[in-house]
């Protein structure tokens, strides 16, 4: 008897890709795609969650595969809409879809397919990133193979018993050959659908975080000097350059911290932007139980970044927090981001980002 999958299905070409490729491999398919009931301040990708189950369902018709729909609504709300908000206004820079995965497609969505009574062997994701094996025989994250679409970086706080049981099966694909395969099974409108969309959507921030994001304060230098004035805290982020207002200056200058409690944002040139190391934690181990007291790794601070070198030194027994140091100064680490550390292509752990200097 052929083993069962549960696919996770967006109605985009990757999950789609992602089902022919199990089918060809001689697995019982079944897809599920969570959806968000309609509401103000829904962010964009949950705001489409409509079409892209109705887009799901197509497909799974043309490819011969059972489809149901999950209403996820309070486990998005309250796990991923909410921190979300309540983060930028605390002064953080949330990455949503790093917590979506976590609790929402590998934690929410999984209890849901069992409380229904979908039993499965497998669960599957159309995520450009694979599973290996660690040095102590449990699984591992790896990146894939094209490097452009790699997204172990979103992966990367998915819990590690999880990985046992899930399949990636894009993990050797490109987007193009995803794009063909999609194409030569008879679904060219799947094929030709526009990437996911993103968190916040053409709505912006201001939309999603409501009126508190937009309180106007002092925009001061790093010796404190006042040089104008911006729209809304919350609406900034470390490293940002654009919106501040502050042309005409001999260098460009970039925001680098935020002050919710006098909303006052601190810009500098892009030297005093750059961060020599950073303390990050809750931490989640994906190659070990428990990691060694030190160790070194290249490290990724935001998903489109480069890996770096990093001397990573845990800052209590079980490695619950680190400090990690870069072998180069690395531009505007933004508390509520993620630090992800790699060796070769195997993804060691991840934490939130809570200071930096």
């Amino acid at each position: 008897m052929a083993e069962r999958v549960l696919l996770a299905m967006s109605g985009g070409v990757d999950s789609t890709a992602a089902a022919i490729l199990l089918l060809d491999g001689g697995y019982e398919v079944i897809g599920v795609t969570f959806g968000v009931a309609g509401g103000r301040g829904l962010p964009a990708c949950a705001a489409g969650s409509e079409d892209s189950a109705s887009e799901a369902r197509i497909s799974a018709e043309t490819l011969g595969i059972p489809h149901f729909t999950a209403d996820l609504t309070d486990a998005f709300v309250a796990e991923v809409l909410e921190p979300f908000r309540q983060g930028y206004l605390d002064g953080l820079t949330p990455n949503p879809c790093v917590a979506c995965n976590r609790l929402v497609k590998f934690g929410a969505l999984r209890r849901w397919a069992s409380e229904n009574g979908i039993g499965c062997d497998w669960f599957a994701t159309g995520h450009y990133a694979g599973t290996g094996t660690a040095r102590d025989g449990k699984p591992a994250l790896i990146r894939a193979l094209d490097r452009r679409k790699d997204q172990s970086y979103f992966l990367a706080m998915v819990e590690r018993q999880m990985l046992a049981r899930t399949l990636f099966p894009l993990s050797g694909m490109t987007k193009g050959r995803s794009v063909a395969l999609v194409r030569a099974s008879g679904l060219s409108r799947t094929a030709a659908r526009a990437e996911s969309q993103d968190f916040t959507g053409a709505g912006g921030l201001p939309a999603l975080l409501g009126p508190e994001a937009s309180r106007p304060g002092d925009l001061v230098d790093c010796a404190g000097n006042v040089l104008g004035r911006h729209d809304g805290y919350a609406l900034l982020t470390p490293g940002q350059r654009h919106g501040l207002d502050l042309g005409g200056r001999r260098e460009p200058l970039y925001v680098i911290r935020t002050d919710p409690a006098t909303s006052t944002v601190t810009v500098g040139t892009r030297d005093e932007a750059m961060c020599t190391a950073l303390e990050a934690g809750p931490m989640n181990w994906l190659a070990w139980d428990t990691p060694p007291s030190a160790f070194e790794a290249s490290g990724m601070i935001r998903s489109t970044g480069a890996a770096v070198p990093v001397g990573v030194r845990c800052l209590d027994p079980g490695g619950s927090a680190v400090e990690a140091v870069f072998g180069s100064p690395v531009f505007a680490a933004a508390p509520g981001q993620y630090l992800v550390l790699y060796s070769g292509d195997m993804v060691l752990g991840a934490g939130v980002i809570r200071r930096s200097r």
